[in-house]
């Protein structure tokens, strides 16, 4: 172990540290660079929509409305995705060489930053894009060199809370890991104020949204929507027992750091690392989903481990050449996302038939619409806003949550309330797939929309004109008549 751990940068080498930090950091950075104009998926195209609705006036959830907690959208209103995404990442090395530190030694905390710089932007885990895993990954990193400070002072354990409640604000899920760490780090009784502050923080937080007449809302999207997005327990359990979604396809090409970090568990015995993983298996399987970017929650414990085994190895000869190889392993597994055009990367990361469709779509929307004309998304597709550089007229920007759930009834009244105040121009449905006919928003757009004749072009989408609007008139050559639809 350091004889110097407790300092904030243990080892006698402070400036060579300093060095290969600011160096990682810099590494970061331009890593992103790579991935500057790749599309935005769906999850980056609502935050981003969401971020400037705010910056517009417009209230989280009342009028435009999404599941996650409100932390993403504030941090996209601050910031862009590239710059958002290039301090989550460096914030959570620096994060991760500290917790790692304070877990084992100085060597392994650089070992460990080294790691995460190589595979904090893996494609194949949709890293690439930030997503609420990002902010997830860096406040449990921060919380947890908080947390194994040498010097628990009523200044660190406060802002372990603190950044422990941040991560549960920008998905709750995260409070797992949270509570894993505080337990594995053997608490002494005044610790406590460290997991008193989340719920203390999210007290405030509906505080504020109840005082902004949204308290309900915000209560039901963030407790009652979840248990039906997630099935259930039960459900939950069934669809993690599969191998596939316990261990998916895109991280093969983690395992090199896969095999470093479980060698470096079990051999350090150590209760902090071994909780997190767990912790974090848990988090990833709570929402019923498994979508891939979940599993970006296990980079950040995976390098910790990492880190370990190639401090480990550094101090026996003959492995030595264990963590070069491993760590060249890992930049040779990600080579093949490097090479292709971001439209080509975009469709290799979701592979669906339709994807390129609705890209292709978005940008011609770009087009098609003048500045002065609206246009709704009455589909699952809110980079479609993004592309066409158009603002979301009704809350419901995912047409799945005015469709099904607890909250849809509410969210399809006020959106409706919207749309007939200012109807858009364009209304873009999914081609033979507008929703249930008695749904008052499908009713509504069959009352007040045509289709386009150029509509069979943007397959699966469908284009649908505002009749008597002037995007009708002028596109209309002829406008199909509605029992020709």
């Amino acid at each position: 172990m350091d004889a110097h751990e407790g300092q904030l940068l243990p080892g006698s080498s402070s400036r060579t540290t300093v060095a290969i930090l600011t160096a990682l950091s810099v590494t970061i950075a331009l890593q992103r660079l790579i991935f500057l104009h790749d599309p935005p998926e769906w999850d980056v195209a609502t935050y981003t929509l969401i971020g400037r609705e705010i910056l517009h006036g417009k209230r989280l959830y009342a009028d435009v409305f999404d599941v996650k907690p409100p932390l993403i959208y504030v941090a996209y209103a601050v910031a862009p995705p590239f710059l958002l995404g290039v301090a989550t990442s460096i914030t959570t090395m620096l994060a991760v060489y500290f917790a790692t530190s304070r877990l084992f030694d100085r060597r392994a905390g650089l070992f460990a930053a080294v790691v995460w710089t190589v595979i904090c932007e893996t494609p194949a885990l949709e890293a690439n894009q930030t997503n609420t895993e990002a902010l997830m990954n860096a406040f449990l990193a921060l919380g947890s060199a908080l947390v194994l400070a040498r010097e628990r002072t009523w200044t660190t354990r406060t802002l372990a809370g603190a950044c422990f409640a941040l991560a549960t604000l920008s998905k709750q899920v995260a409070l797992v890991p949270a509570l894993a760490i505080l337990f594995a780090s053997k608490p002494r009784p005044r610790d406590w104020l460290t997991l008193a502050i989340v719920p203390l923080l999210w007290v405030l937080v509906i505080l504020y949204f109840a005082l902004t007449d949204r308290g309900r809302l915000f209560v039901d999207t963030m407790f009652v929507h979840p248990r039906f997005y997630s099935g259930g327990v039960v459900n939950v359990i069934r669809l993690a027992l599969d191998p596939a979604r316990l261990f998916p396809h895109a991280m093969i090409e983690l395992a090199p750091l896969i095999g470093l970090a479980l060698f470096g568990v079990f051999r350090s015995r150590n209760l902090v690392l071994a909780a997190y993983l767990v912790g974090t298996f848990v988090a990833v399987i709570m929402p019923g989903q498994f979508f891939v970017h979940y599993n970006q929650l296990y980079l950040v414990p995976l390098a910790i481990a990492a880190g370990f085994t190639c401090s480990l190895c550094r101090d026996r000869r003959l492995l030595r050449s264990i963590p070069i190889l491993a760590i060249l392993g890992l930049v040779v597994l990600q080579l093949h996302w490097l090479i292709p055009s971001p439209r080509e990367r975009y469709a290799r990361q979701h592979p669906a038939s339709f994807v390129l469709n609705v890209l292709d779509t978005g940008r011609q929307l770009h087009d098609i619409l003048k500045s002065d004309e609206t246009m709704y998304a009455w589909c699952d597709e809110p980079q479609l806003y993004v592309l066409a550089d158009k603002r979301p007229p009704a809350a419901a920007i995912w047409r799945m949550h005015a469709i099904a759930g607890p909250l849809a009834p509410r969210l399809t009244a006020r959106s409706l309330e919207q749309l007939q105040h200012s109807p858009p121009d364009l209304v873009v449905v999914w081609s033979g797939n507008r929703g249930p006919e008695d749904h008052p928003i499908v009713r509504w757009i069959a009352d007040n929309y045509v289709e386009l004749p150029e509509s069979p072009k943007h397959f699966p989408l469908a284009l649908l004109a505002r009749r008597g609007s002037s995007l009708a008139d002028r596109l209309a050559s002829p406008i199909l008549a509605p029992d020709a639809r």
